[in-house]
């Protein structure tokens, strides 16, 4: 930004002087409105090198806010692929420790609808998700008990294996979005009845498809194809629906998002390796 600084001291301001003070030093009029050509096509250029700039600055920015978030949901796939795990193995033997208890209670009266409370509650937690695709069962399982919690149906069709050619970072990254905004939306819609997200994944006709539903409240708008943010900073929010596209994109694949009726849709389609398809 300094030497775009001292480019327009020099090559636009100085050089307006130097022009108004040849022509009053009695230089030709022809010469006087060549200068100023050239002159304008100076300045033409300052302008354009100076859009150029600014517009690469912020690809720069964007670049690592990108980098940034890929980096947070690499870190965040393995923490919640431990603490999946983790809750998995607790809950199993708080199972076989109910059992136990309930068979060795001998005279004592306790109700057994009490540990059928107890059991009920602790297979919430212990729903692991299988779909074949170990990434596509952790985001899935971890996003099934954030909709337990607030009280949303996530209905899941899915079949993992469809997406064995992607990476566990990128599937992490695609469906974790794509849930985290449904569940965002959905967490505002005040019917009961209406408080769902439908998620299918398929594979046919060698490709794979996303196809993510969800009811919202408001007006959606969309900026390029993609709905804008919510979050009133379209520059620093936003960033998820963008590394959605950008991971679609690098497999050879397109994302488009739709509204109707106050019911958002996603689809993502992406074109099976020829290895995979074969098979």
């Amino acid at each position: 930004m300094l030497f775009m600084v001292l480019v327009v001291i020099f090559a636009v301001i100085g050089l307006d002087v130097c022009i108004k003070s040849s022509y009053a030093y009695g230089i030709d009029f022809a010469t006087f409105v060549t200068l100023r050509v050239v002159h304008a096509l100076v300045c033409a250029f300052v302008l354009f090198a100076e859009y150029q700039m600014l517009y690469k600055t912020r690809l720069k920015t964007e670049m690592a806010e990108s980098e940034q978030l890929l980096h947070d949901e690499r870190r965040q796939y393995h923490l919640s692929k431990e603490t999946i795990e983790s809750i998995n193995v607790k809950c199993h033997d708080i199972r076989h420790q109910i059992r136990h208890m309930a068979d060795g209670l001998g005279t004592v009266v306790v109700d057994p609808l009490i540990f059928d409370d107890i059991a009920r509650e602790v297979r919430v937690y212990d729903s692991t998700v299988s779909t074949g695709n170990d990434a596509l069962d952790v985001i899935l399982s971890e996003k099934s008990l954030m909709c337990e919690r607030r009280g949303i149906s996530l209905s899941c069709m899915a079949d993992g294996s469809s997406v064995a050619f992607m990476q566990p970072t990128d599937i992490y990254s695609l469906f974790g979005n794509a849930l985290e905004n449904a569940i965002e939306a959905v967490s505002a819609v005040p019917n009961s009845e209406k408080r769902r997200i439908s998620l299918v994944l398929r594979a046919d006709m060698g490709m794979v498809s996303l196809h993510v539903e969800n009811y919202f409240v408001g007006k959606l708008e969309f900026v390029d194809g993609l709905p804008k943010s919510s979050k009133g900073d379209d520059f620093n929010h936003g960033f998820g629906v963008r590394s959605m596209e950008r991971t679609a994109q690098r497999y050879g694949g397109t994302l488009v998002a739709s509204a109707r009726d106050n019911l958002f849709l996603l689809d993502v389609v992406m074109p099976l390796p020829e290895s995979t398809g074969a098979k």
